[in-house]
């Protein structure tokens, strides 16, 4: 999905959807630790067309993958008139390395203070949304009212 076509599908998602839907109750998110607290079934339940990136087995798989600095903590939303998923939304940490490596000189400068000082210039990062942005990072049951749960996901995240 390119830029354009992602942002209209959120612009979609955020539409307000009449309160008759089958969501009973005000949504109440939060962030949990790991996937493995939601449950593969109840998070593949929320999926929609096209939204592989954000299937579990995939993002699990980032999970394990043991990347350096690198820490899962999805937000899911449920409504308090039910224990089902209402949303839900990848969550990461991260070190996001400000300098970036892709100037050379920087990483000659910084290779050696870096020694001294491992997290210089490095920035503890949280970021919602699938490691590989290629879809709406908000996967939302078609009976709740998108634009509600996907503020609550983002309360949640903050």
């Amino acid at each position: 999905m390119n830029g354009v076509a992602q942002e209209g599908a959120l612009a979609r998602a955020l539409q307000p959807r009449p309160a008759s839907h089958g969501v009973a109750g005000p949504i109440s998110a939060q962030a949990v630790e790991g996937l493995a607290a939601v449950g593969q079934g109840r998070w593949d339940d929320l999926l929609g067309p096209g939204n592989d990136v954000l299937a579990y087995a995939y993002l699990d798989a980032w999970e394990h993958a043991e990347l350096p600095g690198f820490r899962s903590r999805p937000v899911v939303a449920r409504s308090s008139g039910g224990d089902g998923l209402v949303a839900a939304c990848p969550g990461f940490w991260y070190d996001l390395d400000l300098v970036g490596t892709r100037v050379p000189v920087a990483g000659q400068v910084l290779g050696p203070m870096r020694q001294l000082w491992p997290k210089l210039l490095m920035a503890r990062t949280y970021e919602i949304g699938s490691p590989t942005p290629l879809s709406s990072p908000f996967l939302v049951e078609p009976s709740a009212d998108a634009a509600t749960a996907i503020r609550a996901l983002v309360r949640a995240a903050l």
